[in-house]
């Protein structure tokens, strides 16, 4: 597993600490973060679809498949990126 921040930079990789080495203590509160959303990831995509869900049913309405947030479903979901 690797993480890498917006610049392309790794923050954490599991085959650094695999071979002794270790990464950058400026960025490990970074790694950290990063690791600690993604622990949250799959919480955070179903409250996301119960959002959008709720709201169709509540409103009677769709959201355009293009929509924001059915295209972060689907991100989320291995989808188009």
């Amino acid at each position: 597993m690797t993480v890498r921040d917006g610049a392309n930079h790794c923050l954490f990789s599991a085959k650094t600490f695999a071979s002794g080495g270790t990464f950058d203590a400026a960025r490990s509160a970074d790694a950290e973060r990063l690791l600690a959303l993604a622990a949250a990831a799959p919480e955070l995509l179903a409250a996301l679809e119960g959002l959008v869900n709720d709201w169709e049913r509540v409103t009677g309405r769709s959201l355009p498949d293009d929509h924001e947030a059915h295209a972060a479903i689907s991100k989320a979901k291995g989808g188009a990126l």
